[in-house]
């Protein structure tokens, strides 16, 4: 019931039929499938007057299965074309470890998988997957730097996932749609580093930005008990309000935190990012709308009145016009990896501060967080041990506009970290009992006690 007043609170400030899902005509007029004539551009030739459900199985690729373009995967909202094929697309992985940080691995993929030779140890407490977005590839600082932020704590195998040549095509519906297939290969290698090399998904954790977000999600989804995810803002055209199994969910992995930066709606402010939360923390940065020291997209430039006009305009015009914002929320996390000595704090907004934030672009929530407190159940930290703290549900986060980010009070960490030390060590006393929710029934005294 929460959820939907603040479903409602939203639509009604943004409009409403931005809000509604219209159901795909596709999906009940023709039980007809034709092959289309290209299945380098997944492009068909249709006649005129009709209607036709199009389905893609690519030669020499059939273990990535079959694409079609029906429900719900295409809709009004979701204006997809069919993806490119796997050749074009050419995603490849590369590996680096613990043991080998600068040396890379390239995995081989087609027509199988194989690591041998490789540093890869199915026994290191983490193996992680970072994959980029649109007008993105593998080689840029930002997935280098992240990498490397990763390897300094953690024993681990981390694999970049370059999409690059499918992810700089010239629009974006071309570029959205290809993520089921890169979506699809991650999928698989995970898959066989499971069945073959006796990897747990416990230990896996992707990471993805804007689409690299929902490709992680489609990996996620097909490989039962993955760890965790992390999203970095989250792609919002063509997958806000979209069906779960086409867009990143909370139930894609045992745990799923995100960083929202830049939330503002596609449709006419040129948003980029999923606006609603999408995992079991949802850190809304600095409002989630617009960062510090970033400009809004220039608007006089732009005429959008649907995401099929999003056809229109290249990735890389998009991709300037979005970058900033929609891009501080990888750097944020980076820094959450590399700063030893602050931490980004995040307070809980709940349903009707999230509803505030949201309806706001954020500028409402980020006065209500000056005058909340910072206690166990309230609070959660962005980066590695987040997980570790209890607090769940959608969080304020504030920031400074250049490098270094992260502006919060070391003693609010101090004690933070003190108190979850007593809970930690109430459970292993058998002190605590915790309901469904994850709030601990006995350390009622510590969770509320604010500083």
């Amino acid at each position: 019931m929460k959820s939907c007043v603040t479903l409602v609170i939203f639509c009604a400030i943004i409009g409403v039929n931005y809000c509604i899902d219209i159901p795909n005509p596709f999906s009940k007029k023709n039980k007809t499938e034709t092959k289309p004539t290209s299945t380098s551009t997944g492009s068909a030739s249709t006649t005129p007057g009709t209607i036709q459900q199009i389905k893609d199985c690519f030669e020499d690729y059939t273990e990535l299965g079959c694409f079609s373009n029906i429900a719900p995967w295409h809709s009004l909202l979701r204006p997809f074309p069919l993806p490119m094929s796997p050749k074009d697309i050419d995603v490849k992985i590369y590996l680096y470890t613990s043991k080998l940080p600068d040396k890379r691995y390239t995995v081989q993929l087609w027509k199988d998988i194989s690591i041998e030779g490789s540093d890869f140890d199915p026994q290191r407490p983490y193996t992680a997957f970072i994959t980029h977005g649109f007008s993105s590839n593998g080689n840029v600082s930002w997935v280098t730097d992240l990498k490397d932020a990763y390897l300094k704590h953690r024993d681990a195998n981390v694999f970049i996932v370059d999409w690059g040549k499918g992810a700089s095509v010239w629009n974006y519906l071309q570029v959205a749609a290809n993520t089921r297939v890169v979506g699809a290969e991650l999928k698989r290698f995970g898959k066989y580093l499971v069945d073959n090399w006796q990897l747990d998904p416990v230990h896996i954790h992707f990471m993805g930005h804007s689409l690299g977000a929902h490709i992680s999600a489609y990996a996620a989804k097909g490989i039962p008990g993955v760890g965790q995810l992390t999203a970095f803002d989250p792609a919002q055209p063509g997958f806000e309000g979209s069906p779960a199994d086409v867009r990143l969910t909370k139930n894609d992995a045992t745990f799923v935190d995100v960083i929202h930066t830049n939330i503002r709606p596609v449709i006419p402010l040129l948003g980029f990012g999923l606006i609603f939360p999408a995992g079991h923390v949802d850190y809304y940065m600095n409002g989630g709308a617009l960062q510090p020291g970033c400009v809004a997209p220039p608007l006089h430039e732009v005429n959008l009145t649907s995401i099929a006009d999003l056809g229109k305009i290249s990735v890389d015009v998009i991709s300037k016009w979005v970058a900033c914002s929609h891009g501080k929320s990888y750097l944020y996390y980076t820094e959450a990896l590399l700063n030893d000595y602050c931490t980004f704090w995040g307070r809980s907004t709940g349903y009707f501060g999230t509803a505030v934030d949201v309806a706001t672009f954020g500028k409402l929530g980020l006065t209500l967080e000056k005058f909340d407190k910072c206690t166990l159940d309230k609070c959660s930290p962005i980066g590695l041990e987040s997980e570790e703290y209890p607090a769940r549900g959608a969080f304020s986060v504030s920031t400074s506009p250049d490098s270094p980010y992260c502006q919060n009070d070391p003693r609010i960490t101090k004690q933070m970290k003190e108190l979850r030390q007593q809970k930690s060590q109430q459970q292993a006393n058998g002190e605590t009992k915790t309901n469904s929710k994850g709030t601990l029934g006995t350390l009622k005294d510590i969770l509320k006690s604010p500083f």
